[in-house]
C-alpha cells in the first residue's frame, strides 16, 4: 500500500538554497557555478552567499537539475545546456559543495536537458537533440547510474512520425508503473 501523505511526515526544510549559476559575461574560465545561500530564516547570516564551486564549464547555460535533492550520500546531477555537458556535484557538506565528475556526452545525441533518480539511484535524463545526422534530429532519453555512468539510450523517434522534430523536455516518473 501506498503511505498517505497526512501519514507521511514532512521533511524538515534545508537550512541552504542551492542555485546554478552562471557569470553575465559568460567568458572566464569556469564561469557556471553552484551557488549555496543560508536559506535559514533564524540565522544572522540569512540569504548571505554561504559558498560557491565552479561546475567546469563556461557559457554552459546552468539550466536543470533533479527536482529533488538525493539521498545522503548521492550527487546532484545538473547540467549546463549550451555546453552540452552534464555534472556531479556533491552536497554532503552543503558549506562546501564539490564536483563529484563531469559526466560523459552520450554518443549520438546532445543538450542533456532534465532529471528524475528512480528510488534505487539510477538517473534518468532526458536529451533535447541529435547528433543532427537523422531527420528531426531527435532527442531521446539515457538512463545512468547514480554514480553518472551511462547503461541505456533511447531514442524519441517514432516511426509513424519519420521527420518529427521530437524533443524530450522535461520528465516526472512513476515508480508504481516502472515509467
Amino acid at each position: 500500500a501506498v503511505p498517505d501523505a497526512a501519514d507521511t511526515p514532512a521533511a524538515a526544510p534545508s537550512p541552504y538554497l542551492f542555485v546554478l549559476s552562471g557569470d553575465h559575461d559568460e567568458t572566464a574560465p569556469n564561469a557556471d557555478f553552484i551557488t549555496v545561500i543560508d536559506a535559514d530564516p533564524a540565522s544572522p547570516g540569512y540569504g548571505s552567499i554561504v559558498a560557491t564551486t565552479p561546475i567546469g564549464t563556461s557559457a554552459g547555460m546552468p539550466h536543470h537539475a533533479e527536482f529533488d535533492m538525493p539521498a545522503e550520500g548521492r550527487s546532484l546531477f545538473a547540467n549546463a545546456f549550451a555546453a552540452g555537458r552534464s555534472v556531479l556535484i556533491d552536497l554532503d557538506d552543503p558549506r562546501n559543495p564539490r564536483i563529484e565528475r563531469m559526466v560523459d556526452s552520450v554518443p549520438g545525441y546532445r543538450q542533456p536537458h532534465s532529471f528524475w533518480r528512480h528510488p534505487d539511484g539510477r538517473v534518468v535524463g532526458t536529451l533535447q537533440f541529435g547528433n543532427g545526422k537523422d531527420p528531426g534530429d531527435r532527442g531521446g532519453l539515457a538512463l545512468f547510474s547514480a554514480d553518472g555512468k551511462l547503461l541505456k539510450v533511447t531514442s524519441a523517434a517514432d516511426s509513424a512520425f519519420p521527420a518529427a522534430r521530437l524533443r524530450v523536455y522535461a520528465i516526472d516518473g512513476s515508480t508504481e508503473t516502472d515509467r
